[in-house]
C-alpha cells in the first residue's frame, strides 16, 4: 500500500524512475539478416532461462502486436513503431505514478464527498462522469469495488484504501514495464496509442482530483495486457457498456 509520505510511496515512485531496459536492435533479433523477423527469431531472443508455455505465449502476443500488417513477419519499421509505443506507455505510467505520489488523500476524499457528509454516495461519485467512457453498470461496479463494506456509501478509510491499491498496482505495473522480454521490455503491448497524460483532466494535483478521475487516469495509463490484477479489474469495468 502507498500513501503520500510512506516508504512504499517512495519505493513505487523510485521504481518508475529506474533506467528502462533498452529493447534489442532489429539487427540483433534478425538472426538470418533477411530483414524480416520471424516468431522463432523472437523466441530465440527471449531472456536467458525463459522457456515453457508462458514464454511461448508471451512471444506470440508480442509478435502479433508487432506484425501490424499481419504479413507473418516483422519489418524494422514495425519493430521501431512498437518500441516507440512501449516507451510512450511506460512514460504514461510513470507520469501517473508521479501524480499519485503528489496527491493528498484527504483532499481526494473531500473532492469526491461533494456535500461534506463524510460519506460518498453513488450520485456524488458519478456526478461528473462521462458516461461514454464508462457505462452505468461500470460506474456501479467501480463504486462497489471501493465501497468495501457494501453499505452504499464510501467512507474516507475506503477511499484511502482504493487510493493505496491504485498506487501500489501502478508501481507494480511500472516495474513490470521496465523488465526485458522477447523483442522489447514489459510484456505484451498496449491495446492502442498511449494517452496524452498532459491533457488528462485529472493530471493536476489540486483538490479537484476525485476517486473516479484517478480511476479513469489509471485506466488510460495502462495496457490491455497489464499483469496487475487490480488494474485489470479497472480495465474490465471501463470496458463495460451502459
Amino acid at each position: 500500500m502507498m500513501s503520500i509520505s510512506s516508504t512504499s510511496a517512495s519505493s513505487a515512485l523510485s521504481r518508475t524512475n529506474r533506467p528502462h531496459f533498452k529493447p534489442p536492435s532489429f539487427e540483433k533479433l534478425d538472426g538470418d539478416s533477411d530483414g524480416n523477423l520471424t516468431l522463432d527469431e523472437l523466441l530465440t531472443a527471449a531472456p536467458k532461462g525463459a522457456s515453457g508455455t508462458d514464454s511461448t505465449k508471451r512471444a506470440e502476443q508480442l509478435f502479433k502486436a508487432m506484425d501490424t500488417d499481419q504479413s507473418g513477419g516483422i519489418s524494422s519499421t514495425e519493430k521501431d513503431a512498437f518500441d516507440t509505443k512501449m516507451a510512450d506507455q511506460r512514460q504514461s505510467i510513470q507520469f501517473m505514478a508521479q501524480q499519485l505520489s503528489s496527491q493528498d488523500k484527504a483532499n481526494i476524499f473531500s473532492a469526491t464527498d461533494k456535500d461534506g457528509s463524510g460519506g460518498v454516495s453513488l450520485e456524488e461519485f458519478s456526478a461528473e462522469a462521462d458516461k461514454s467512457k464508462i457505462g452505468e453498470n461500470g460506474l456501479k461496479s467501480l463504486f462497489s469495488m471501493i465501497d468495501g463494506n457494501g453499505d452504499g456509501s464510501i467512507n474516507e478509510t475506503e477511499s484511502n484504501t482504493f487510493f493505496d491499491k491504485l498506487a501500489s498496482a501502478l508501481g507494480d505495473e511500472a516495474k513490470a514495464q521496465g523488465k526485458g522480454g522477447p523483442g522489447g521490455p514489459g510484456g505484451p503491448p498496449p491495446g492502442g496509442p498511449p494517452p496524452d497524460a498532459s491533457g488528462d483532466d485529472s493530471s493536476d494535483s489540486s483538490a479537484d482530483t476525485t476517486l473516479l478521475s484517478l480511476a479513469q487516469s489509471a485506466y488510460k495509463s495502462t495496457s490491455d495486457k497489464t499483469s496487475a490484477d487490480f488494474l485489470a479489474s479497472l480495465r474490465s469495468l471501463f470496458n463495460e457498456t451502459a
